[in-house]
């Protein structure tokens, strides 16, 4: 009895570990951002990720994200920058989400705009350990 309860409190705090690098990759991918604008975004992405834009179709695949972002992110003043509130992962340990707030700005008409919102971010870790966004939307 000892050892099962012992090896289930060993499996949780495992668990909590994992999810913390979830939340790692996740902080790491904002300051990427921060630092690089669109092409950090992008980094983060697996080939095939997609991206559900509110009020747009999905945009799929690295290559097609690319120029979206670069757009976005030519807005005079723009800014996005998020926090992780939580992680949770799959059993098998390859797959998780992260969800969060986030803070949007940019200026229209000489006037800085904030947006905030949540988001989540599904991941997908890579054969090499590294995560990548798989999908990722906000609202």
């Amino acid at each position: 009895m000892k050892l099962a309860a012992a090896l289930l409190l060993f499996s949780g705090a495992l668990l909590a570990a994992k999810e913390e690098a979830l939340i790692a990759a996740d902080k790491e991918f904002g300051r990427v951002t921060a630092a690089q604008g669109a092409a950090g975004f992008v980094s983060f992405f697996d080939e095939g990720g997609t991206i559900l834009p509110k009020g747009g179709d999905p945009v799929v695949g690295k290559d097609r994200l690319r120029p979206v972002f670069e757009k976005i992110w030519s807005t005079p003043g723009y800014s996005l920058e998020w926090t992780p509130l939580k992680a949770v992962l799959a059993r098998g340990g390859d797959l998780g989400y992260t969800y969060g707030t986030y803070v949007r700005k940019f200026q229209r008409d000489g006037q800085t705009q904030t947006e905030t919102g949540k988001y989540v971010t599904i991941w997908k870790k890579q054969r090499d350990g590294k995560w990548k966004v798989v999908l990722d939307m906000g609202n």
